[in-house]
């Protein structure tokens, strides 16, 4: 599938305006990301998994069978984003 070439300007700016967004969002995702991790180390906590969870001591996110998104485990239910 071809992207399409056929855009209005306002449709244009619209793309641009989310492009710009998201991008912002990645950048504050990544900053907080960073922060957390760094609180952990600093607390010398040892996650013990490499898809660990930033809000509780979930070790390793594991899919749910509804989604995917929301880790399967009854004590986390936190979001993929949520895990390293």
């Amino acid at each position: 599938m071809e992207p399409r070439t056929d855009l209005t300007d306002a449709q244009r700016a619209a793309f641009e305006q989310n492009e710009a967004e998201f991008a912002e969002l990645e950048s504050q995702w990544r900053a907080a990301r960073e922060a957390a991790e760094a609180r952990l180390r600093d607390a010398d906590y040892d996650p013990g998994g490499p898809l660990y969870c930033y809000r509780c001591t979930c070790s390793s996110f594991v899919p749910s069978d509804d989604d995917g998104n929301v880790c399967e485990r009854e004590f986390c239910r936190h979001t993929a984003m949520q895990h390293a």
